[in-house]
């Protein structure tokens, strides 16, 4: 008898969980309707045996509770939370609003006074009258949607404890579209900054080399026209030179931020020691740089953003921190690859500075933590008014997986590519 009672309750949850888990792959299609929702649930119930309507509530909250719905794309999972209640709960209708006139999403038939009860619980007031039911979805505190249940009569109890999982999920929802907004605000940001640098850069092009070669041509034409004593023209060819070779290393620390290919067939350790000595050169810093491990089987994009990122570090140190002295240390073990730079600037408050720097357009940092992210990185700042400063940016290392081979053959599928 326990055997038997065993079997059919693993054969129910069987038949709940296959349910669910079809509903879930509907709306990941996009080929959900209702009416299909309604049959599938009621084809469950049938292999059950058990009431209709209670399959269909469960099945409901079976769905809601799937980790996938949160992280279909926030339109998406918004409807398919509001299709789910108004295909599967006892109600006539279901709305979702952000204020009394801006209705998210409907399905079913919302009730009239749905956007004035929705007004009046974003404002406090109420929990829904009659047949109506609202439930606040909270985020970061606040109320920030409002779902509104038109209810069947005597349903309420059941019906209020889905529309509670349903805003339960719709909160993830809204949060994580606000965060793809700011997301998407702060890659707006990085391009503007990135035309901003691209513009500052033809400006010192302008500026500095162009003017300089314009004066060398100037001077080289009033010399072959002089006609002084050679020790006087030796002297003058010799201050030529000179500012020549200056020229030639203006020139090659900008064209080093202009051509990452030469970065990605060099070696880390190499671009990074021809990167700290022309820094240093150029702008009388002390630079100095210390490998240690393993540093070979980096793809090109991560020995690139490496050596962009302790370039950037540099310059931070230099430009905002005033430093005389920088110490770069990059290590690499079977895990990762990981770059610190730690200069003796003035230092930061970083919990103050990295805002107003965002506001006024200065993303060095930014755009350094977001260089990491892209491959699967990290970026942390250490620094204190007074400094030190420390930048620390952390790589792991890609591989392609050891039974890529098989599985393609097996399956047809395609191994995951390396990072570009």
């Amino acid at each position: 008898m326990a055997t038997a009672a065993a079997s059919e309750a693993t054969a129910l949850f069987a038949a709940l969980r296959s349910g669910a888990d079809a509903l879930c792959r509907l709306a990941e299609e996009g080929s959900w309707t209702d009416e299909a929702a309604r049959v599938l649930a009621d084809e469950v119930s049938s292999v059950v045996g058990l009431d209709r309507g209670l399959v269909r509530a469960e099945l409901c909250s079976r769905a809601l509770g799937d980790a996938r719905v949160p992280t279909l794309p926030p339109a998406l999972a918004v409807e398919t939370v509001v299709r789910l209640l108004a295909a599967l709960a006892p109600v006539r209708g279901v709305s979702l609003w952000a204020s009394g006139d801006d209705c998210l999403c409907a399905a079913g038939t919302p009730s009239a006074e749905a956007p004035s009860l929705a007004a009046a619980a974003l404002a406090g007031r109420g929990g829904g009258q009659g047949d109506a039911l609202t439930t606040p979805v909270r985020s970061r505190g606040r109320t920030a949607a409002v779902l509104v249940l038109d209810t069947a009569p005597g349903a309420h109890p059941l019906c209020r404890a889905l529309a509670a999982e349903a805003a339960g999920v719709l909160a993830l929802v809204l949060e994580r579209e606000a965060l793809l907004e700011r997301n998407g605000e702060r890659e707006r940001s990085l391009v503007e900054a990135s035309e901003r640098r691209l513009a500052r850069l033809a400006f010192d092009i302008h500026d500095g080399p162009i003017q300089i070669v314009a004066a060398l041509g100037l001077e080289l034409r009033l010399l072959g026209d002089d006609g002084s004593d050679a020790p006087g023209r030796d002297r003058a060819l010799r201050e030529l030179n000179e500012r020549l070779a200056a020229l030639e290393a203006e020139l090659r620390e900008l064209t080093q931020t202009l051509e990452p290919t030469s970065i990605a067939r060099r070696p880390l350790d190499a671009s990074l020691a021809g990167q700290a000595e022309a820094f240093g050169r150029q702008h009388g810093i002390t630079v100095s740089v210390e490998t240690v491990g393993d540093l070979e089987g980096l793809t090109p994009s991560q020995r690139i953003a490496l050596v962009r990122v302790v370039h950037e570090a540099l310059t931070n140190a230099r430009d905002h921190g005033g430093a005389t002295d920088v110490r770069v240390s990059v290590r690499g073990d079977r895990r990762g690859v990981t770059a610190q730079v730690t200069d003796n600037g003035c230092g930061f408050d970083v919990a103050s500075a990295l805002p107003s720097a965002a506001r006024k357009g200065r993303l060095g940092l930014v755009g350094m933590s977001e260089r990491m992210r892209l491959l699967g990185g990290r970026l942390e700042v250490e620094s204190r008014a007074g400094g030190p400063t420390t930048i620390e940016a952390y790589l792991e290392r890609w591989s392609p997986p050891a039974t890529a081979a098989a599985f393609t053959t097996a399956s047809g599928a395609r191994p995951v590519p390396a990072p570009a």
